[in-house]
């Protein structure tokens, strides 16, 4: 393994460690403070700006440090760093109209406005953080900088200093936004730092094409987000915000052990991308190796995340919460599912240069999830809203694995050289 992956490797294992020591410090007293109702209402106004933040983000993620991770020269990653910039600002312009026009068009989210608003602060930041070009060039450490910097800085002592009973809701909003602002200012100092960047023309034409190139990787985004950002959203209309503050409560729990995984993967993204450009064989070893150790871990995270349900459930979140531990329990089968399906579309899928299915395949998942949901949520509530999630994710984990398996990707994975 080389220097630079270690590297990578280690700032990510420090940046998700210092998320979940953060979590664990804030999410639990978040709970208790506010309770079901109101941590309800900041989790569905959550729900809607997660919305925007993939909407600014455009799939950028994924597109934009591949194109970087190949490119030539510093002119190259500098004229693709500013137009992907210009890009994101002009859609966090549109989404600025975008949530106040959701929030006067509808009665239930009128009472959440406020919070919308503060938490476009989280919107901007994520626009101004860049992690698809720390992604490209290999140096996440100054992500995990950003990130440490500002959420321990500023996230945490806050919570304890303004956030003190339920009707604090606002100001939890405005710790969380002003967190991810600072991350943002912070990382962007650090762009400049890199040396990397340097001025270059901004261009429509090139604003187009930064936007037209990350359009299926954005709309695959989209579809996925039918499913997974959707139940709070659906709850919150068909039933009350205590039981969108039980899903939530519960599903930022089974966030928290997945997004180990998760930004581990982004950080090989880049890596994935070169050694299937360099070699076919050399990217399916290396798929291998990936999959045999996080499969394994993860099957057994999941087992024990069921198994503790109720204990985890009552040191985390508290007695008002016990509701939450049938929830968790449907829950605790996602974190193999879902790191698992990462694997065969963002390891093997886009690699191979099957976009087009990348983008196309959430759809169908989505659009059934948003069915059944619907009708789950509204008689049975939170769990209602598990039940909805875990069948979708095995539905999702199906498809990919029978795509993969028919194209023969599973049988190259395994079969060694």
């Amino acid at each position: 393994m080389k220097k630079t992956l270690r590297n990578n490797m280690l700032s990510l294992f420090i940046l998700q460690g210092s998320n979940y020591v953060i979590s664990f410090i804030t999410f639990p007293y978040l709970v208790r403070v506010l309770g079901p109702e109101h941590y309800g209402q900041i989790g569905l106004a959550t729900t809607i700006t997660q919305y925007l933040v993939l909407f600014v983000d455009f799939g950028f993620n994924l597109w934009a440090s591949r194109r970087i991770a190949r490119a030539g020269s510093d002119r190259q990653i500098s004229t693709l760093y500013w137009n992907v910039m210009a890009a994101k600002f002009m859609l966090f312009l549109l989404s600025i109209l975008i949530v106040n026009g959701i929030a006067l068009s509808s009665s239930r989210l009128q009472d959440i406005q406020p919070l919308l608003n503060i938490l476009l602060m989280q919107v901007l930041g994520t626009v101004l953080l860049p992690v698809w070009f720390f992604q490209g060039i290999e140096r996440m450490k100054n992500v995990t900088l950003s990130y440490i910097l500002a959420r321990g800085g500023i996230t945490v002592p806050l919570t304890f200093l303004l956030v003190k009973d339920n009707g604090d809701v606002v100001m939890a909003a405005v710790v969380q936004g002003a967190g991810m602002l600072t991350a943002g200012l912070i990382a962007s100092w650090l762009v400049y730092r890199t040396g990397i960047i340097h001025p270059a023309n901004v261009r429509p034409k090139r604003i187009a094409l930064s936007l037209r190139g990350s359009l299926p990787i954005f709309m695959g985004g989209v579809a996925i987000s039918l499913y997974s950002l959707s139940t709070p959203f659906v709850l919150g209309f068909v039933s009350d915000d205590h039981q969108v503050g039980l899903y939530v409560a519960s599903d930022k729990l089974r966030q928290a052990l997945i997004g180990v995984f998760l930004v581990m993967g982004s950080a090989l993204y880049p890596r994935v991308n070169k050694l299937f450009k360099e070699s076919r064989a050399a990217g399916f070893a290396f798929v291998r190796r990936l999959a045999l150790i996080e499969c394994s871990v993860t099957a057994l995270f999941s087992l024990t995340f069921f198994a503790l349900a109720p204990t985890i459930t009552h040191l985390v979140l508290g007695d008002k919460f016990d509701d939450a531990v049938g929830i968790i329990r449907l829950m605790a089968p996602m974190i193999f599912l879902i790191t698992t399906s990462v694997i065969m579309s963002n390891y093997i899928l886009l690699p191979l240069g099957y976009a087009a299915i990348y983008a196309r395949l959430p759809y169908f998942t989505g659009v059934l999830h948003l069915a059944y949901a619907m009708v789950l949520c509204r008689a049975f509530g939170a769990y209602g809203g598990g039940m909805a999630i875990l069948i979708t994710e095995i539905l999702s984990f199906t498809v990919l694995f029978t795509l993969c398996w028919r194209k023969g990707f599973i049988q190259e994975v395994f079969r060694r050289a």
